[in-house]
């Protein structure tokens, strides 16, 4: 058990439905579920991906990467599935979806009496990175009474040029201190 813990926040995962986000991200937070990093009752792990999967279409797709990675204890699966995991479909990508994530947020984190504590995780192709930073900042989930974290997963830009011109245009919505590649 770690003796570190991480303040309460609402952790999105954007892109959620990709095999990465399955087989790593996943497995991942629930190995610090494990370590006693992650409490359950003060994390809410949200995917957010265009297919129409529901929220327990999204446990139980989730339940099952989480048991091909070999965790195996079934009934702390499912309930840590339960507690912790949501879903809300993003449909086209399209501003009107992002405003549905953004009150979709809102509402889990007034009923779990959350903090404004957010990290947005962007599983997504660099292409279209900057269409949902756009899309997140107009819904006005970059701005917080509490923190606010992104973080990019890899690859980040196809080369130089465009990793660069990334970096530069994500300075429009965010510090660099709240960016993590």
């Amino acid at each position: 058990m770690s003796g570190h813990q991480v303040e309460p926040h609402v952790f999105v995962i954007i892109g959620a439905t990709g095999d990465l986000t399955r087989r790593k991200l996943l497995p991942a937070l629930y190995h610090l579920r494990d370590q006693g990093v992650l409490e359950t009752h003060n994390t809410l792990i949200v995917g957010a991906a265009l297919p129409e999967m529901g929220e327990e279409g999204f446990r139980l797709w989730a339940f099952e990467g989480l048991n091909q990675a070999g965790w195996r204890n079934e009934t702390e699966l499912r309930a840590w599935c339960e507690e912790c995991l949501h879903y809300q479909t993003l449909h086209e990508g399209g501003p009107q979806d992002y405003q549905a994530l953004a009150r979709y947020i809102r509402r889990l984190k007034r009923a779990h009496s959350m903090p404004e504590n957010r990290v947005f995780y962007l599983a997504l192709p660099p292409d279209i990175v900057l269409d949902a930073m756009e899309r997140l900042d107009e819904a006005g989930l970059l701005k917080s009474h509490g923190w606010v974290r992104v973080l990019f997963e890899k690859p980040f830009g196809r080369d130089f040029h465009s990793a660069r011109h990334l970096n530069t245009t994500l300075h429009r919505y965010i510090d660099e201190s709240q960016i993590y590649r």
